[in-house]
This record gives C-alpha cells, structure tokens and sequence, in this order.
C-alpha cells in the first residue's frame, strides 16, 4: 500500500517551515506461510515508493525460497539502469529482451536456468531467420547474449542470487563481412554540388569534413560553433526517437573538433541566412527551433545522391567517408580516435582492413626513393 502525506521541514536558509508532500510504503506480504510486515517512509515520490515495495517483494521471494524468476531479476536491473542509463538504451534493451530472451527465459526461476538451456536458446538463435531469410549478425548475437548476462551480474552483486552463471557465448564461425559504403573527395564533391538547400548542404558538409555522429550533429546549437578560433564543441546528442537531447555516446564523445574552411563558409552563410543574433545562440543549428526530422534529412540524401549519379550511402556512412579518407592521408588510428570521439581499438576493427592498405602505400612510397 503506497499513501501520500505531509511533513514540515525546515528551511535552513530562511528558517522557515514549508509543508513537503512524502510517500510511505506500508503493508504485509505471506510467502509459503511465512507472514512479512513492511514500512517505510520518507519517499519523495508515488514511483520511488512503489519501487521499494516492488524491490522489497523480489527479494523476500529470493531470501525465503530461491523463486526468484529471471524476468524479476530483469526488471530490478532495468529498473537501476532507468535511473542514470539513457533513455534509448533502456528502450533498446527492454525490446530485446521481449523479443529474444522472454520467451525462454521470463518465468524460469534462476535456479532452474542451466547451461544445457542457455545452449538450446543459443542454438535457437543461430537457426533464426529474419524476414529476408537471412540469419542474425554476429554483432546482433553478442548484443543478445550480453543483455542475458547483465541482470545475472546484477543479481550476484546486489545479492538477490548467490552464484552466477557463466557460460560461452556463440556465433557464426564465418560471417561475411559487410561492405563498408563511403564516398571518396570526388564523389562528395558531386554530391555536395547537387545539394540546392543550404540548410541540408551544411549539415552533409559538417558530417564528412567533421566526421560527427548525426545525433552530434543534430544536437549542434550556435553556442557550440566558434567561429573565430574555427572549431566546433560536442558535449551532447540528439534522440531522434524520443525528440530530446541528451548527453554523447560515451566520455570520448566529448571533443572539440576543428572546422575545415569549405565546411565553415557554409555555417557561416546558414548563420546569415537565419540571422543569427546573440539572443538566438541557443538555437539547433540544423533546425532551428527543433533538429531536422529524420525523414527530410534521408529523402534529401537519396534526391542529391541521385541527382549526381552516385550510389545512395547511409547518413551515417558521410562518417565513415571521413575515417577512410584520414586513413588514406596516412592519419594513425589514434588521431583520428581522438576526432571522431571514439577508441583507437575501435578504429581498428572497423577499419582493419584500410589501415592495412594505406600501411603498404606508405611503405611503397619509401621503397620509391
């Protein structure tokens, strides 16, 4: 039972007293005979009571007969991830979770999970196919299996289960490898040319010559541009799904990144053309009162693509055109890490391959003198 009252407290700037809205839980729950009276006060609000009421129900199950079920074990840690985690991980995680885990594993008790189980889903998944009759990547099969294992590491550090449950993740031995999609110099320099909005050629123009994350670039306002020292500051992104703006993808997302000149013309002129004064600083750079929608932002890509006779990328592929051209001009792994506000082990899976290749050009080239 979740009741509302009030309690006087204390200003201790002011002195005075101010009557403060608080939330008490307060009831008695019976679990195999076992009768177990509850109360607690001092919540500040309907949700946090209800959750200690929630939280308190799992783990008397867990404590007096081991019944805890995976699916309680999974709300507990989405419930804790809610609190500080971002919105669409949160979203993405309880979405896989209904799709691939539930089914198998949502009212097991963690007592009865095994590893013969586990390795009957994995296999399940393995044999899956999806609409084009394709099977899952390996990348979607890790995520899958990383997501079953955070709520069991959760439980074993917060003490709701007493031993873990380890077991070896799966995939697909030979997975051919998808073909990274960029455009070269030229290939921008036809695109761009055949971008007749100003607002979308700036916004095109700042993913390749930055190298920003569409979200990064949405999230832009005038105050993060400084034009005089020519720079551009990341310090959040935008949830396209969710319409907010919410902090980077990770602690290295958070850079400071220099603005080639081409690229600075162009905000310099869509600032113009908005008429930008100092009262406006803090409004979207690519959009103004609000970021572009996704749907005019991918029909513009696919009209300019097709008015130059280029093949369609994705928008986040102007990205990866900025990495496989540093890589061509010889940049290391770490600099561009640093650019584009990510590790230089991730710029090394995922471009392995080029960083190969422009290695042998450079050996060439002094094997030439």
């Amino acid at each position: 039972m979740i009741k509302q009252y009030y309690k006087e407290i204390v200003n201790p700037a002011t002195g005075r007293k101010r009557k403060t809205k608080f939330w008490y839980a307060k009831g008695k729950i019976t679990i195999d005979g076992k009768r177990i009276d509850y109360y607690k006060a001092g919540f500040t609000s309907d949700e946090a009571a209800r959750s200690y009421e929630n939280n308190l129900i799992i783990k008397a199950r867990a404590d007096i007969n081991n019944e805890i079920t995976y699916e309680d074990l999974f709300n507990l840690y989405l419930e804790d991830y809610q609190k500080d985690g971002k919105l669409r991980t949160y979203q993405d995680f309880q979405q896989l979770y209904d799709n691939r885990i539930k089914e198998y594993f949502g009212n097991m008790k963690i007592s009865a999970i095994t590893n013969a189980k586990i390795r009957i889903w994995q296999q399940s998944l393995l044999e899956t196919t999806k609409k084009d009759g394709t099977h899952f990547s390996n990348s979607y099969l890790d995520k899958i299996q990383s997501l079953f294992k955070m709520p069991l590491n959760y439980g074993l550090k917060h003490g709701f289960i007493d031993k873990n449950i380890n077991f070896e993740k799966i995939k697909f031995r030979s997975e051919k490898k998808k073909e990274m999609k960029f455009y070269s110099p030229e290939e921008f320099n036809s695109f761009i040319d055949a971008a007749d909005t100003l607002k979308y050629k700036a916004f095109f123009l700042t993913l390749y010559f930055c190298g920003l994350r569409k979200g990064e670039a949405l999230a832009l306002t005038w105050n993060d541009i400084d034009f005089k020292n020519k720079c551009i500051k990341i310090e959040k992104t935008y949830d396209s799904r969710n319409r907010i703006v919410t902090t980077p993808k990770t602690n290295n997302s958070y850079r400071t990144v220099l603005i080639p000149e081409r690229c600075l013309e162009a905000l310099k002129e869509l600032k113009y053309y908005y008429k930008i004064k100092s009262k406006d600083m803090d409004r979207f750079v690519f959009g103004y009162f609000a970021p572009f929608g996704l749907t005019p932002l991918e029909l513009a890509n696919k009209n300019y693509a097709q008015k130059a006779n280029l093949k369609k990328i994705r928008i986040h592929d102007f990205r990866h055109s900025h990495v496989t051209y540093l890589l061509s001009q010889g940049i290391s792994a770490f600099a561009i890490a640093k650019q584009i506000g990510d590790t230089p082990e991730m710029v090394n899976n995922t471009y392995g391959h080029l960083l190969k290749e422009s290695k042998e050009l450079i050996v060439s080239a002094f094997n030439n003198i």
